[in-house]
């Protein structure tokens, strides 16, 4: 399967040394441009940056921002569910 992500889902595991669960859960991961520029363009250490440079299954998305939301609306309608509503549902 694969999943949409926004920036706390990726930060937040890789904080804790988890973000291999993404993987153990979805075959791959998307995110924005947005998201990874809010990453990796920063001027501090930011948890996961270096993951979504490197890791296959983390792939970015070149779409603009006010795009993003079309995109994950049309997604989830056709099966793709954005990982901030599969993450938060999974800890209720």
């Amino acid at each position: 399967m694969i999943v949409v992500s926004d920036t706390s889902p990726i930060t937040n595991l890789a904080a804790i040394c988890q973000l291999d669960l993404l993987r153990q859960l979805y075959s791959d991961v998307i995110i924005p441009q947005a998201v990874y520029n809010e990453m990796v363009g920063v001027n501090k250490v930011v948890p996961g940056a270096v993951e979504v440079q490197q890791l296959s299954w983390i792939q970015t998305i070149n779409y603009k921002v006010d795009r993003d939301r079309h995109l994950f609306y049309k997604r989830r309608k056709n099966g793709l569910p954005q990982l901030k509503n599969v993450y938060w549902n999974s800890l209720s």
